[in-house]
């Protein structure tokens, strides 16, 4: 059988409850046990679950026509929280045993209602039953719960992870702000803090650059490498080198050269290989072909003749006969 409590003020954590259960000895003789627990909502109901931590064990009580009040006290480094209308459900082993009924509330409330579960005679299956009259506040079991409210603080939750814009909720409890970029701000709205993602150092791979108070963002191109939360100074910021090749006339090869390093007209880079492992050849000269060296012969003699008649030559027209 089961029977609500409505807390005042909302939702507590437990710390103890009580409940006073008797027998008749005109419907039986000996001692009987009882099994409770506190659950979410009715157990008759779908959907409703046990309070785990809150379950107990009560064995050989007497019938002997006397209430006896049970109590369960909750260890203090237990954590139980109970929403603010929870349900006690108590099983019996003894059809002569049950739980005693009491007045109004005297504090918090309780529903003109119980549920009951009996496995045989004289009703199987569970039901719920209303203990009579038409106004609140309604009588009850004989019930007492006892337990403190719990504070929680809460504040400016900042989420400083890449890619998320320094995005921030209010009053969010510390519980709810435990991520690895979250920043939690106690008694604060977003509205009063600076919430921005983390910034780092932006290292230029191939030239060595480096730059302070970057995002991430507009750092991740092939070429670049980001480091969260430091600055260019703490950053091993150190260009890739490679091959500078000069395909020149001589095709000289230059080991551990920066990209910035290998700009002349027929250099090419290669990035982090040796010179050992390219071929660095030299630009071809131009060669001329057999008939083109007769040619330049001739052009060379016929040079040479014109010269050789404009400086040292009489032309001999200008002569006289004999």
């Amino acid at each position: 059988m089961a029977d609500d409590l409505t807390l005042i003020d909302g939702q507590w954590v437990l710390t103890y409850y009580s409940f006073a259960v008797g027998a008749l000895t005109s419907q039986g003789t000996g001692s009987f046990s009882v099994h409770a627990e506190l659950w979410d909502g009715d157990p008759c109901l779908p959907g409703p679950s046990v309070l785990e931590g809150t379950q107990a064990d009560f064995i050989s009580v007497p019938i002997d026509n006397t209430p006896y009040l049970l109590e369960v006290e909750i260890a203090h480094n237990v954590h139980i929280p109970i929403p603010e209308t929870a349900w006690l459900a108590l099983t019996f082993s003894h059809d002569a045993a049950g739980w005693i009924i009491a007045r109004q509330a005297e504090t918090g409330s309780t529903q003109n209602l119980w549920s009951e579960d009996n496995i045989g005679a004289p009703q199987s299956g569970c039901i719920e039953f209303v203990f009579g009259g038409t106004t609140a506040p309604w009588a009850g079991y004989w019930a007492t719960v006892r337990g403190y409210i719990e504070i929680i603080p809460r504040g400016a939750c900042c989420d400083r992870s890449p890619g998320a814009a320094g995005a921030c909720n209010d009053a969010v409890p510390l519980s709810q702000c435990s991520d690895a970029y979250d920043v939690w701000t106690e008694g604060m709205e977003c509205a009063d803090v600076e919430c921005d993602e983390v910034r780092g150092a932006c290292c230029e791979l191939l030239s060595g650059a480096c730059g302070d108070d970057e995002l991430q963002g507009p750092c991740l191109g092939p070429q670049q490498e980001w480091t969260e939360g430091i600055a260019c100074v703490d950053a091993d910021c150190v260009g890739v080198t490679g091959v500078c090749c000069d395909g020149g006339v001589f095709g000289v090869c230059y080991d551990d050269r920066l990209i910035a390093e290998c700009t002349c007209p027929d250099c090419t880079w290669f990035k982090r290989a040796k010179c050992e492992e390219i071929e660095c050849e030299a630009t071809a000269i131009p060669i001329v072909s057999e008939w083109g060296v007769v040619v330049l012969m001739l052009l060379f003699l016929i040079a040479a003749k014109l010269r050789f008649s404009r400086v040292g030559g009489v032309p001999w027209s200008a002569q006289e006969s004999p």
